[in-house]
C-alpha cells in the first residue's frame, strides 16, 4: 500500500501479553523493513532492547532524551541526520545479515 501510493506515512503497534514475541516481532518488521529502504525510528525504549539493533547498524543512532538529558527531539523534521538515504539502507541491509 505504502508503495502504491495509498498511504504516506505506514506506523504499526503491537500488542500482546508478557512472553507473546512482541518484541522479536517489532525488531524482525523493522530490520526487514530498512533492508527494502524505509527508514525506521523507536520512539521509546524504556528496556534498552533496541540500543544493540541500532549499534549494530553502521550509522544507526541512539539518542537519549529526558529531564535534563541536551538531546531534543523536533517531530517535524522527517530527515534522518547526515545520513543519506542509500547509505542508510546498505548499513541496514549488511546488519541484518
Amino acid at each position: 500500500m505504502y508503495d502504491k501510493g495509498f498511504t504516506s506515512g505506514p506506523s504499526i503497534v503491537i500488542i500482546g501479553t508478557v512472553g507473546t514475541g512482541r518484541s522479536m516481532c517489532g525488531k524482525s518488521l523493522v530490520t526487514r523493513s530498512v533492508t527494502l529502504g524505509r527508514n525506521a525510528a523507536v520512539a521509546s525504549d524504556r528496556k534498552g532492547e533496541w540500543v544493540p539493533v541500532a549499534n549494530a547498524i553502521p550509522g544507526g543512532k541512539v539518542i537519549s532524551v529526558g529531564p535534563g538529558r541536551a538531546a531534543r527531539v523536533n517531530p517535524l523534521d522527517g530527515s534522518v541526520a547526515g545520513i543519506c538515504s542509500l547509505r542508510w539502507f546498505h548499513s541496514c541491509a549488511r546488519a541484518c545479515r
